[in-house]
């Protein structure tokens, strides 16, 4: 079973360890096939000369729209040319064209230095160890951090983007298994003996209400969904988009409103957009 390949797409290519490679993921998408019909024709060719699943096609994971990982391969120009050779007819012949060039103009840019090649995680790994974090800290902001600061010290980087491809499987084992406690301050900091309070008014309470609205309901959607072109398209910031949409905790905002007595839900957008979706 196929469906019609998707004209919108350009064909997406990276640079890996000096090798520009794509995903059956990308392929399966730009040529209208589905993922697993991809995977089999994989699958046949490396059982009939195993050597290209050492050369040519690399076994890996993406996460897909349940936020489960599933298992795809990374392919260079040699695996998706033989892969592609199965795809036949006369607009297969056109997107086969496409890829090749994607392949020529970025290779073209390796060798003239244009490019840079990285061998760590990619935008879609980065996005799959964000969703790996997000279902283990469960909303829990101090979690987030737990779990992010133990990635940095396990693997001795700055920023989770830094992970390496080859510890990328190893990390998502990790996350499920981090203990949670939250580390003890360091000494050298003095213990605090009292929370500091601060007074606010009623107006800054309202702003916070509807932009917790905002967020959290009214556009919570359009971001996520912005999120997942940012990702199908390889645009480079689509990591930071995901943090910045995920990583402040609303629901603990919302609640804290609550107690306050400045609910979201009595907001008279929340009221009407609450029954909007009801009836969706």
């Amino acid at each position: 079973m196929t469906t019609q390949p998707n004209l919108a797409l350009r064909p997406t290519v990276s640079v890996i360890n000096n090798t520009v490679v794509t995903s059956s993921v990308a392929v399966a998408s730009f040529f209208g096939k589905l993922h697993k019909d991809v995977l089999r024709a994989i699958r046949v060719l490396i059982d009939s000369a195993p050597e290209l699943g050492q050369r040519n096609f690399a076994p890996s994971t993406y996460t897909n729209e349940q936020n489960k990982q599933q298992p795809c391969y990374t392919m260079d120009r040699k695996g998706f040319v033989l892969l592609a050779m199965g795809f036949t007819g006369e607009v297969a012949l056109k997107f086969k064209i496409a890829y090749i060039d994607a392949f020529d103009t970025m290779e073209r840019k390796l060798y003239q230095g244009n490019v840079t090649s990285t061998d760590t995680i990619t935008n879609a790994q980065q996005v799959a160890i964000q969703q790996a974090v997000a279902r283990r800290a469960k909303k829990t902001a101090v979690y987030y951090q737990t779990i992010y600061r133990a990635i940095k010290v396990r693997y001795q980087i700055p920023r989770y983007t830094e992970l390496k491809q080859s510890q990328f499987e190893d990390c998502l084992r990790f996350i499920e298994t981090v203990d949670l406690s939250v580390p003890e301050a360091p000494a050298s900091e003095p213990a605090k003996t009292e929370r500091q309070r601060y007074v606010v008014d009623a107006d800054f309470l309202k702003t916070l209400q509807v932009f917790c609205y905002y967020q959290r309901y009214l556009f919570r959607k359009p971001l996520m969904q912005a999120m997942r072109v940012m990702q199908a398209l390889d645009v480079p910031d689509a990591s930071k988009l995901w943090d910045a949409v995920n990583n402040f905790n609303f629901a603990t905002l919302e609640r804290s409103l609550d107690d306050l007595g400045f609910s979201v839900k009595d907001l008279d957008c929340y009221k009407h957009w609450a029954l909007t979706h009801t009836a969706q």
